[in-house]
């Protein structure tokens, strides 16, 4: 009787049953040299996250800077279009905001300028003339009429004119509208006819000029016969002036190219809504 030799076939063609084993061995250490490499390339891509996230760290604090920026921005054009921009005018109790070099087209901002100071002057030049009628009057130059005119001018006058000429140049610059150049040019010729009134001096309507100056010198009052003259003469300037100014801002509308029809239109949509 013959013993079947379960290894025979095997045997036979010579080859060993655990090699199977060691053949898987050696896939073992190709998959463990395979897992060393990927390790060590994960330590590589760790080495270099902390300059990466860096990078991207400053990107997003760029972006959120950038996107902040862009929301005040955006704010302020808000509050622009509403009407809401904060008063910074006068320093003292601010009512207006006013900021010829931000708002100002640049080949408007010389004229605008001007006319500003031509109101400050005109604001001096009220209570010049106040403190010379009331010289008058101590004098017996003039009576107390005169000098409650002169008092009620310097008290009410430089409002009206900061609002109706100087104003209205601001804005007709700043928002480009027809309608404001003609209440500016209307407002600025009755400013440029009261600068004549006040040179003149009518004696009895508050206006210290060149009449109210001879009578002072008739009557032997010279020290209020020169507060007038010096009065009457500065008023002059004032009207020069506001004539040039007159003048260089209806060529800055022109340039524009503005016409009364473009202020009629105005006008219109503005009493519609």
């Amino acid at each position: 009787m013959v013993d079947d030799n379960p290894f025979d076939e095997y045997s036979s063609d010579g080859g060993n049953p655990f090699d199977s084993h060691d053949r898987s061995g050696g896939s073992g250490e190709d998959a463990g040299g395979r897992a060393g490499a990927g390790t060590k390339s994960a330590r590589a891509k760790v080495a270099a996250d902390p300059i990466s996230l860096a990078e991207k760290r400053a990107e997003l604090d760029r972006l959120e800077d950038e996107l902040n920026y862009r929301e005040k921005t955006i704010e302020q054009r808000e509050r622009e279009a509403l009407g809401a921009r904060p008063a910074n005018w006068p320093p003292c109790k601010p009512i207006v905001h006013m900021d010829i070099v931000e708002e100002i087209p640049a080949e408007a901002q010389s004229v605008v300028t001007n006319v500003y100071r031509l109101w400050i002057l005109t604001y001096i030049m009220l209570v010049v003339n106040l403190a010379a009628i009331m010289t008058a009057l101590i004098e017996d130059v003039t009576g107390v009429g005169p000098f409650a005119l002169a008092l009620l001018f310097a008290l009410l006058s430089p409002l009206l004119a900061f609002y109706t000429w100087y104003w209205s140049l601001y804005n007709a610059t700043r928002q480009a509208k027809a309608s404001l150049f003609l209440i500016f040019f209307v407002c600025f010729f009755i400013h440029i006819l009261g600068c004549l009134f006040y040179a003149l001096g009518v004696p009895g309507t508050g206006a210290a000029g060149f009449i109210i100056a001879i009578k002072a010198f008739n009557d032997k009052a010279t020290a209020s016969g020169a507060f007038c003259l010096i009065s009457a003469f500065v008023w002059l300037f004032d009207g020069c002036s506001a004539i040039y100014l007159m003048v260089r801002a209806h060529q800055y509308y022109r340039s524009q190219g503005h016409t009364l029809q473009d202020a009629k239109r105005e006008a219109a949509v503005s009493v519609a809504t």
